[in-house]
């Protein structure tokens, strides 16, 4: 029982660890654009080192067992390479910047709710409002979305307003970044949300989980490096040496991209059923075939001495009529 628990909880615990990294990488990342690092350039080295991190194993691993590829599955994988490593990251830094990292990850928290509402539009998730599990989800749902409102209503220009006219501090009166970085986070959080879900349906069909989010964080890297030269054609942004900015960018693509789209990916298809998350599944699975064995003398679930002559109805007005056993050869002498 225990094992079985643990097993369950395994698709959570590797999340609530991701929570870790994901702090730590908001910490460096913000130290880092403060100094002056741009975040395109910084979303083009992250998801370069991803891919370079998590390749030699997806080559490994799964070089007998990669599905084949086909166009369907690469648009989708190019559709998520922009949903993920380019609108997401580059929106994300860019709310980061203007804000700080407890009022970033506070807004951001709404995703797991965005992930809810978008799975239920594109009707890969039943709700059914009789069980506990589902009852749950809307109300975390409505928390997550009440506390990210909050947030967002201290730090609006109209709060500060009245805070700068209450005590007198005009410095108080900030709340246009906040406004603006608002905004981005919403956004990215939107963009990230909707990854989860692609990624799910194209698991379905390239279910490789290393050589999937290899792919994608290599194409990532392609369209990052194209919005780069777009949006800051200065090469010397580029100039990188042994310092912060080599640290966030590694850290950022090992811990937040690679091990996470990886994780990531494992969870979506290895998550528990609603009875596995309450530990019987596999006792019932077991217990069924024990408890409910037909044995030699049953043929169809019906005693053989009682098949019907016709077709065995439980609503007919036939009666089994109980067949005759063939006599054997002393019986006819």
């Amino acid at each position: 029982m225990v094992l079985r628990m643990s097993e369950s909880a395994k698709p959570y615990f590797a999340m609530i660890c991701l929570q870790f990294g994901y702090a730590g990488m908001n910490l460096v990342t913000k130290v880092v654009l403060d100094r002056g690092m741009s975040h395109f350039v910084l979303v083009a080295y992250r998801n370069a080192f991803a891919t370079a991190a998590i390749a030699p194993f997806a080559l490994l691993s799964e070089r007998k067992v990669r599905p084949k590829m086909t166009f369907p599955i690469f648009m989708q994988i190019f559709v998520l390479g922009l949903l993920g490593p380019m609108i997401d990251q580059n929106l994300y830094y860019a709310g980061l910047k203007l804000t700080s990292p407890t009022f970033s990850g506070a807004v951001t928290n709404i995703m797991p709710a965005l992930t809810f509402i978008i799975s239920i539009i594109c009707r890969m998730e039943k709700v059914d409002m009789r069980k506990v599990r589902f009852q749950a989800k809307v109300v975390g749902t409505l928390v997550i979305v009440v506390g990210a409102m909050l947030m967002i209503l201290i730090k609006s220009p109209f709060i500060n307003l009245l805070r700068s006219h209450l005590i007198g501090d005009a410095s108080l009166s900030v709340g246009e970044d906040y406004l603006k970085a608002t905004v981005f986070l919403l956004m990215a959080s939107f963009s990230w949300a909707s990854f989860f879900v692609l990624q799910a349906a194209t698991l379905k069909r390239y279910s490789s989980h290393g050589s999937l989010s290899t792919i994608v964080c290599f194409m990532g890297t392609l369209q990052s490096t194209a919005l780069t030269f777009m949006m800051d054609p200065n090469l010397y942004a580029w100039n990188i040496g042994f310092d912060m900015n080599l640290l966030a960018s590694v850290y950022a693509g090992i811990m937040s991209s690679s091990i996470a789209l990886q994780e990531n990916s494992g969870i979506l298809t290895d998550i528990p059923t609603e009875n596995e998350i309450l530990g019987i599944s596999r006792g019932i699975s077991e217990e069924i075939p024990r408890k409910h064995k037909v044995s030699s003398e049953y043929t169809d679930g019906i005693p053989r001495e009682y098949q019907s002559v016709g077709i065995f109805r439980g609503n007919s007005e036939e009666k089994c009529v109980p067949r005759k056993k063939p006599m054997n050869s002393e019986e006819i002498l």
